[in-house]
């Protein structure tokens, strides 16, 4: 175990838990030549086990707080605990008293559930011996206070947030089940219909329990899909794709994936091709050892099982990623069981060149243990959050600083922006960020729209308007996709912005803000329109003709674009045309390579409109 990293901060602490990690620390020393990534930074917080924590800036003061729950000593049989510490720099967290519920064996997760472009929360588990529980909580200017939201109430539980019916505002993706329910899981969304009110959306029955589940979208088409893998019954534990499409229904892929329980998902653009890769770790027998899969993404819905032969499985513990080296791509921390009797607690660093993950760091192994990473002193580097259960009621709360020495930048602003509006549906559009590390690919945007100038009330950014200083320590809302489609607007004038976002989580400045107009009668919304777009021949297997007609003189631009939305080659930039248009494309990129087989789109914009159609290269 690599522990010089924190050996000077040991020297200074008393009890037989860090003397014991001292005594590691100087008898492994000699062995190992490399500076570790994560040092002990602050190790006086409230000891918790079965916990569960999200970084997040409840109070709107630049940095990263932390929110945790979770089981503790001290308190009556099978009371949760939950404790908030205010982040005042320089290492120095304050508890604070919410006054939310405390909970274990549950979860709790910051969202903006209002527009208001502050970090509202949710939290689920057991509160004492018999009661569980869900609460949501309302942020007023750092103040919390309960909704009085009525959710069911839910233990060994997840929750992820996410737009599932693309109309602006956050949805809950729940598992989990009940104390008395003790063989019974669910798997729900819970739509958000504003005002702290939710309708309960059954996505799967059996549902699970001792497990996990991710939205994320993962073929780039605007609509999110989930990933799930726990126990949905005594024995059958699974692992599950579940695809999702316009009318809200999800539709299990045909995949055989390894069933898996005391679990942990993750979407993940591993190898930064622009879309989502999915990372698995968890159990599938109690006598066998805990596995970790990586399934790569290949599209057409096709996942392929890549071996990560470093790679120590867990179960009962927690997965973690994120950039930690800056070097753009995304790395992995596990913590947890691997039988029994054996453990692991490993940061793994994902090495492009190879296509691997190799171990970089051996940290304390905790027993349900919990980890969250996120810049907590704002100095461009991942830091982590670490609890669980070191010994018989010796739980473990620390803080790890990320003392690697190169730094990271945030990435440029988008540009190109543009709306296509068809009656109150919008199509948001824009053009690809650059970042210092993080290959173009692999980043994520992040919008804001709202009905004011910087507003954030329809789609909240969660990051600061002026400087894109992002309040969540989490990937964009609109993914690796260059389009969000946002439906069900009601008339009037909005404003957005969009910005990206990098596998550190460094959110980078928004672009200029753009306005766009819903509404019949607005004249500013109204178009020359794009008539008879055709291709021929479609399929085609060397040149391809795009036919249109304008009636009018108007700028139009032209791009073909991939199915993850990314653009292949511009055929016209803002040029004025009229009359019939004839574009030809020769199935080859902007430097002149050749695609691959497959399906395009055309997209012809002449500012106001779009007209896009499907058509297929085939060689």
């Amino acid at each position: 175990m690599r522990k010089h990293g924190i050996k000077a901060r040991l020297l200074s602490l008393s009890g037989p838990k860090y003397i014991l990690l001292f005594l590691i620390s100087v008898y492994l020393f000699p062995l190992f030549a490399q500076v570790d990534y994560l040092s002990l930074d602050v190790d006086s917080l409230f000891g918790l086990w079965y916990s569960e924590s999200d970084w997040g800036d409840f109070d709107n003061d630049n940095d990263l707080d932390l929110m945790m729950v979770g089981y503790g000593l001290g308190g009556a049989n099978g009371q949760g605990f939950h404790k908030f510490y205010r982040n005042d720099g320089a290492s120095a967290f304050h508890l604070i008293d919410t006054g939310m519920l405390g909970v274990g064996n549950g979860c709790a997760r910051f969202a903006d559930l209002d527009g208001d472009n502050d970090l509202d929360a949710v939290v689920a588990g057991q509160n004492l011996f018999s009661v569980d529980t869900t609460r949501v909580y309302i942020n007023n200017n750092g103040t919390f206070s309960d909704s009085g939201t009525n959710l069911p109430p839910r233990v060994s539980t997840s929750m992820s947030f996410g737009d599932y019916d693309n109309d602006g505002d956050l949805d809950l993706l729940m598992t989990g089940g009940t104390i008395d329910e003790s063989a019974v899981g669910y798997l729900e969304i819970y739509r958000n219909e504003g005002s702290f009110s939710f309708t309960q959306v059954n996505v799967m029955t059996p549902g699970i329990r001792n497990g996990c589940a991710e939205f994320g979208d993962y073929n780039n088409d605007g609509w999110l899909d989930i990933a799930v893998a726990g126990s949905a019954g005594s024995g059958n534990y699974i692992t599950k794709i579940l695809k999702g499409n316009s009318s809200g229904v999800f539709t299990e892929l045909p995949l055989t994936l390894l069933g898996l329980r005391y679990s942990k998902v993750a979407w993940v653009d591993y190898d930064c091709d622009g879309d989502l890769d999915l990372l698995v770790s968890g159990s599938f027998v109690n006598e066998s050892p805990s596995v970790f899969k990586l399934y790569r993404n290949d599209n057409n819905d096709v996942f392929t099982e890549v071996s990560q032969t470093a790679v120590l499985g867990e179960r009962q513990g927690d997965l973690a990623w994120g950039d930690l080296n800056n070097d753009g791509y995304a790395d992995i921390v596990l913590n947890g069981l691997i039988t029994n009797t054996t453990t692991v607690a490993n940061l793994y660093l994902y090495n492009p060149q190879t296509g691997l993950y190799e171990d970089a760091q051996t940290m304390i192994y905790l027993k349900y243990a919990c980890m969250s990473l996120g810049d907590y002193n704002n100095d461009t580097k991942l830091d982590m959050s670490l609890s669980g259960h070191y010994d018989y009621q010796d739980y473990w709360n620390e803080l790890y600083c990320n003392s690697y020495t190169v730094s990271n930048a945030p990435p440029t602003a988008p540009t190109g922006l543009g709306a296509s509006i068809t009656r109150n549906d919008v199509l948001l559009y824009w053009d690809a960020a650059t970042d210092d590390h993080t290959p173009i690919p692999g980043l994520t945007y992040n919008l804001r729209v709202g009905t004011n100038p910087g507003g954030n009330d329809i789609i909240s950014g969660m990051a600061v308007p002026a400087t894109g200083w992002r309040k969540v320590a989490r990937t964009g809302n609109a993914g690796h996709k260059q389009f969000y489609m946002l439906n069900g607007l009601s008339n009037g004038t909005y404003h957005w912005s969009v910005q990206a976002i990098d596998n550190s989580f460094a959110g980078g400045a928004f672009a200029t803000e753009g306005t766009f107009w819903v509404g019949v009668g607005i004249e500013d919304n109204l178009a020359v329109p794009i008539e008879k777009l055709s291709i021929y021949p479609n399929p085609f297997s060397h040149n391809s003709t795009i036919s249109f007609k304008l009636k009018q003189p108007r700028q139009i631009s032209a791009q073909i674009y991939n199915l993850k939305g990314q653009k292949v080659k511009t055929l016209v930039q803002n040029e004025t045309c009229q009359g019939d248009i004839n574009l030809v494309w020769d199935g080859n990129d902007e430097q002149g390579r050749a695609v691959t087989n497959g399906i395009y789109t055309i997209r012809v914009d002449n500012d106001k409109q779009i007209a896009s159609k499907k058509l297929m290269l085939i060689k």
